[in-house]
């Protein structure tokens, strides 16, 4: 399914409607309470490995498939609420283990295509088997069943490596604060999909890592080992900011710093979050969202006026990447009780579309 952009009703076809800048089927349900209704993308894309399940929505959450080989991947710190979590589901789209099967939306396929033109439905696969915070059955149920609406394909590799065959036929990959180790031979697999044209969306806390105790130090944080191959890192500290905040001032209101695809229609991000600003380690790297004016960040790391960053993109070989300082900001959670999930808060749902979207391509 191809999506059309639009501005206005008009600009779509027969019963489609104008949402957040594409055109829907006007006949399916839209995102109510944070979670997806009664809306099933299921593209029938060929997955790659016997650790790789599909992921269908189902009423007030995404619905996930059972694997044989399938685990709860929450670590200890999580934050996450289940709140609509996803059930299993014996209908959803069903996942093969021929190493020899691809989607025709494969990495080969550039995610750097121009932005010009009409988006594309991507396969997009979250890794469960690093235990990520995060997961698509958890506190990602709303984020999953958004991307689903959204056309896109959600899948989930729940045990082992990731390895060339896990990603054959992906379009972007997910790490959502994972504490699990990464094999050097599992990040190099990842560098040569976003080389080949594969999109990359990774989220990190490293405030949340670190703690000389136990050994755990900002080079030794797993989403820094991955990140940091692309010019990115995730610091320790917190953004502070007295003017323009949630709850508590290291909460704060976050603006765009730059005019770009991902953040289009992006106002305002944030919510009762608490994030890590993210370093920039190459030049190639572009902060897209931060603190405003007065905002700082502790330890030194940025002064007011410096804007410290909690988005940053990368174009990599042909492929993209996103880094994002909190995998808070598109959860179900509602920590404040405002009845608006964290997804809903601000312009977050539409920065995630356009993140997703970004990462996914253009045909």
């Amino acid at each position: 399914m191809c999506v059309t952009a639009c501005n206005v009703d008009s600009d779509c076809r027969g019963s489609e409607v104008c949402r957040d800048g594409r055109c829907v089927d006007g006949t399916r349900s839209q995102p109510d309470g944070g979670h997806l209704v009664a809306s099933s993308s299921s593209s029938g894309a060929a997955t790659s490995s016997s650790s790789v399940a599909a992921v269908t929505s189902s009423t007030g959450a995404a619905s996930a498939t059972s694997s044989s080989s399938a685990s709860s991947s929450s670590s200890g710190g999580s934050t996450g609420s289940t709140s609509g979590a996803a059930t299993s589901s014996s209908s959803s789209a069903s996942s093969t283990s021929s190493s020899s099967s691809s989607s025709s939306s494969s990495s080969s396929s550039s995610s750097s295509s121009s932005s010009s033109g009409v988006p594309r439905d991507g396969v997009i696969l979250f890794d469960e088997a690093h235990q990520p915070w995060v997961t698509v059955s958890g506190n990602w149920a709303s984020l999953a069943g958004l991307l689903q609406f959204d056309g896109h394909t959600v899948l989930t590799h729940a045990t082992g490596p990731i390895t060339a065959q896990v990603l054959q036929g992906m379009d972007v990959l997910v790490l959502g604060t994972s504490w699990g180790t990464f094999q050097a031979a599992e990040i190099d697999a990842v560098v040569a999909f976003v080389e080949a044209g594969g999109g990359l969306f990774i989220t990190g806390l490293g405030w949340s890592w670190v703690d000389a105790q136990q050994g755990r130090t900002l080079d030794n944080y797993p989403m820094n080992q991955v990140a940091g191959r692309f010019g990115i890192s995730f610091l320790d500290s917190f953004i502070y900011d007295v003017t323009n905040h949630e709850m508590e001032v290291y909460q704060p209101h976050l603006i765009p710093l730059e005019a770009h695809e991902v953040t289009a229609g992006v106002l305002r991000f944030g919510g009762p979050v608490a994030p890590s600003p993210l370093r920039r380690l190459h030049p190639a790297v572009r902060a897209l969202i931060g603190g405003d004016n007065d905002a700082y960040a502790t330890l030194g790391h940025y002064a007011a006026g410096e804007h410290p960053p909690v988005v940053m993109v990368r174009e990599y070989g042909q492929g993209r990447v996103v880094a994002l300082g909190h995998e808070a900001y598109f959860t179900n959670d509602d920590p404040d009780d405002d009845t608006l999930s964290q997804i809903q808060e601000q312009d977050n749902t539409r920065a995630a579309r356009n993140m997703f979207q970004w990462l996914a391509g253009y045909d």
